[in-house]
């Protein structure tokens, strides 16, 4: 290869190297000693390798104070490093209500609604919006009517507030604003109605999710006490619906996968009970119906159902054992949502990471539920999507074929916290209730294989010897990971000040109970702990570059924030 390159001018080198994959410019470097140098002393290049190794992007436009390109990757390399060694600021603490009916993090942004009518405690019709960075008062804006559930989007200015229509149960009212000034947000087309073909209940007892990509908007519509549910997503600009997926008997819920795919997490029943676990990938550009609406209302049923590209199958749930429906789906942010470093904004291209949360009990038995974490590499997902038939039918894959080297399974213990937005990319928080102790352990669990692979160095220092590394194989086999630092002090016989630990696919997981036959996951991770480090709190979250607390009715939230 040098030899082709020998007449052509290093700066020519760079830009054909900014048209390759990050792969194929490592590749090139090793080549010879000149285009390692080459590669080496182009700041450019260099910031091009971080970004994609790291499934980012610069925003355009959003660079600030004129930085270059040496800048933004020390600032990139500073962000990865503070994560890798949990370097966190001095905490803040941040005013809010004490009378909030839901939150949102979103941006390095915090949203709550909340009633200004003392006669109504199910409904709000206010928000409270404010930047975690910020030492200004959150803003609060009261909306046109009140609303059931609501989504931001910061970037855009944009709310979407969701509630039942006064006219009919099967009826719902969507309306897009401006975050800033409540009004009817300039670029929505009209505010939205669906029709549903089953009556929701109160609020209390439906389940609604929203969530905005971009100009998409997509909307989870569920009645859990009779599994039926409704997937919708629209062009807010275009007033469009560009897919749709119900009324499905079962329970599900939803992640944009990136600007083409939607991803479903659907659970069906069997012989009664939810047990058969499927994760649906649909397109986003290839919804096959001729009835597809356009305008502000839209019957659920009158449209066809989309049919996924790809069916991914879970191991099977055993007889006497039921999924119960308070589950979670969690990805964040959604792609294109902005992460900020200091000089410049960045985007993940796709979701790295989904988050599964999982109860499971036994029928018909007295006993205690178990909580099943799991999380899958959606890297290992995209040669299904590219190697797929160009055809119309679904491609069914067997959990073998995929499963256990994309996911990794832990069972969860009571005493370990996990936030309402408890993933953020390929980042998972959680801490662990100390009762022994005024301060609970923080850690931050990393399932992003290439991190992992490009860190190992940094594990535990002990890993050499013997004992040690088969309690973490122990450990590990069991699904026990998500409490390996405390064993981890209590091997040791103290509170080291931090604990770090890589775990390789050598390393897997073994679920034997609750499933037909034994579940093994091998996705590689990384976590760090800082043992006795956070006050007590409720609820815990990750959102960027923030970790948050927050306690039920309290009037402010504890802020931690990367230290770049």
């Amino acid at each position: 290869m040098a030899s082709c390159f020998e007449s052509i001018s290093n700066e020519v080198i760079v830009k054909i190297l900014h048209c390759c994959r990050y792969k194929e410019v490592l590749r090139f470097a090793v080549t010879c000693k000149r285009h390692n140098n080459v590669v080496a002393n182009s700041a450019s290049l260099r910031l091009q390798i971080e970004l994609e190794a790291s499934n980012l992007e610069m925003i355009s436009g959003s660079h600030r104070g004129g930085a270059g390109y040496v800048k933004i990757l020390e600032e990139l390399q500073s962000y990865q490093k503070a994560w890798l060694n949990l370097k966190l600021k001095e905490p803040t603490f941040q005013a809010i209500r004490g009378d909030i009916l839901k939150w949102e993090h979103r941006e390095a942004y915090c949203a709550a609604s909340y009633s200004t009518n003392s006669y109504s405690s199910s409904n709000a019709d206010s928000i409270q919006v404010g930047h975690l960075d910020s030492l200004d008062p959150p803003k609060s804006v009261t909306m046109p009517s009140d609303f059931e559930d609501f989504t931001v989007d910061p970037g855009q200015d944009l709310v979407a507030l969701l509630r039942i229509s006064s006219r009919a149960r099967k009826l719902l009212e969507i309306k897009l604003c401006s975050i800033a000034t409540g009004l009817a947000h300039p670029l929505a087309l009209d505010n939205l109605l669906i029709e549903v073909d089953f009556e929701l209940p109160s609020a209390r007892v439906s389940a609604f999710t929203l969530d905005i990509m971009g100009d998409r908007l997509a909307i989870k519509i569920s009645h859990p006490a009779i599994h039926r549910y409704e997937m919708i997503v629209w062009n807010w600009k275009l007033g469009k619906l560009l897919l749709r997926t119900g009324s499905s008997i079962g329970v599900g819920d939803f992640v944009f996968l990136d600007n083409l795919n939607f991803v479903v997490l659907s659970i069906k029943p069997d012989q009664g009970y939810l047990r058969l676990i499927t994760l649906l990938i649909y397109s986003l550009y290839s919804y096959p119906s001729d009835t597809t609406p356009s305008g502000a209302y839209a019957r659920a049923s009158q449209s066809d159902c989309a049919q996924p590209i790809l069916e991914l199958d879970f191991p099977r749930v055993e007889g006497h054992t039921q999924v119960l429906y308070d589950y979670l789906f969690e990805s964040d942010p959604s792609p294109g949502r902005a992460i900020h470093i200091p000089s410049v904004g960045i985007v993940q291209r796709t979701v790295p990471t989904l988050g599964i949360s999982m109860t499971l009990r036994p029928i018909g038995v007295r006993a205690n539920p178990m909580f099943l974490r799991i999380f899958i590499d959606t890297r290992h997902l995209s040669h299904f999507l590219s190697d797929r038939p160009k055809i119309n039918n679904t491609v069914n894959v067997p959990w073998d074929k995929w499963g256990p080297e994309a996911s990794r399974w832990f069972w969860c213990d009571d005493d370990v916290t996990h936030g309402m937005r408890w993933t953020s990319g390929s980042r998972f928080v959680s801490v662990r209730r100390n009762s022994e102790a005024a301060l609970d352990d923080l850690s931050v669990f990393d399932f992003d294989p290439q991190s992992t692979a490009r860190h190992a160095e940094k594990s535990g220092v002990h890993s050499g010897i013997r004992s040690y590394m088969e309690m973490i194989r122990s450990i590990v086999l069991e699904g026990k990971g998500l409490s390996m630092a405390r064993k981890i002090s209590d091997f040791w016989g103290s509170d080291l000040p931090l604990l770090m630990e890589t775990i390789d696919d050598s390393m897997p997981t073994v679920i034997k109970e609750s499933f037909e036959y034994p579940v093994e996951s091998r996705l590689p991770y990384r976590f760090i702990t800082r043992p006795r480090f956070v006050p007590k709190h409720m609820d815990w979250l990750i959102d960027g570059s923030h970790i948050i607390a927050i306690d039920d009715k309290s009037e402010k939230m504890l802020v931690y924030k990367l230290q770049i």
